[in-house]
């Protein structure tokens, strides 16, 4: 047994991760920190120094960053070695690049949740990267850093800072949860719930109304009045001289409601 294990190490050495030359020294510290793009100059001395590490990469040279130290103070951090250990927050892979190389279509960008409580993000750059494991997978990764890169965070839609590695592959040490999702987008929870509220209170709104409106009784049509002032046009008209068609004439009258009684 202890032979079987010698002879399984002898076939897969563990590679300890070469040094970076003084050249690529001198060209990495021309990075320019807080600038949005990463295909700059400085990147290409840590893909050629990640392209000649053999996998399986030895990660007991590597520390464990100090990401507020790192982002305080870039230069003196920078082509340093560390273990990137989170949550895997998405996989992108990456165009042609301002220089030609052996990572032409295969660099890939991990962006790695390393902190929880403040959400606190690495990129990763991979010049050698595994298949594709699952989001929110718990990964981790040796690589070097190469500088601060700002730009829009697609979870908070703001500008942010996020410490930049070059690493050759990615090793996943735990397997997809729930509970390693990576928080929603705040802008977008609050907006639902704006929209929901405003839902809501249209709703309660409408029903209150409906209920506190009494609903309108048709109204009784007045009655409808007749102006007869005219209807009989002789009502004014002087009696008969004669006096018994004079009382003819006031009982007619009389009899027709429009006149005063007559007194016999």
């Amino acid at each position: 047994m202890t032979l079987l294990i010698v002879a399984v190490f002898a076939i897969t050495p563990i590679s300890a991760v070469p040094d970076l030359t003084d050249g690529q020294r001198q060209q990495l510290a021309i990075a320019e920190d807080r600038n949005p793009s990463f295909n700059r100059p400085a990147i290409f001395p840590l893909l050629r120094n990640a392209l000649a590490w053999t996998p399986p990469v030895d990660r007991s040279g590597a520390t464990i960053p100090d990401y507020a130290a790192i982002t305080r103070n870039p230069a003196t951090h920078r082509g340093g070695l560390f273990l990137i250990e989170g949550v895997l927050a998405r996989i992108v892979p990456t165009g042609p690049l301002a220089q030609p190389g052996p990572w032409d279509g295969r660099l890939k960008e991990w962006d790695i949740v390393v902190q929880e409580d403040p959400v606190e993000t690495a990129v990763v750059f991979l010049v050698d990267p595994p298949t594709d494991p699952r989001q929110r997978s718990q990964v981790e990764i040796v690589a070097r850093f190469y500088k601060i890169m700002r730009r829009r965070d697609v979870t908070h839609d703001e500008w942010m800072d996020f410490p930049v590695f070059v690493g050759r592959s990615g090793t996943v040490t735990g397997p997809f949860s729930p509970d390693n999702a990576p928080p929603a987008s705040m802008p977008i929870v609050l907006l639902m719930i704006v929209v929901a509220m405003a839902v809501a209170y249209f709703l309660v709104r409408r029903s209150v109304h409906a209920v506190s409106t009494p609903r309108r009784a048709s109204r009784p049509q007045p009655d409808v009045w007749h102006d007869d002032s005219n209807a009989n046009t002789d009502l004014d008209a002087p009696l008969p001289t004669d006096s018994d068609e004079a009382l003819k004439e006031l009982r007619r009258r009389h009899d027709e409601g429009k006149g005063p009684p007559t007194h016999e």
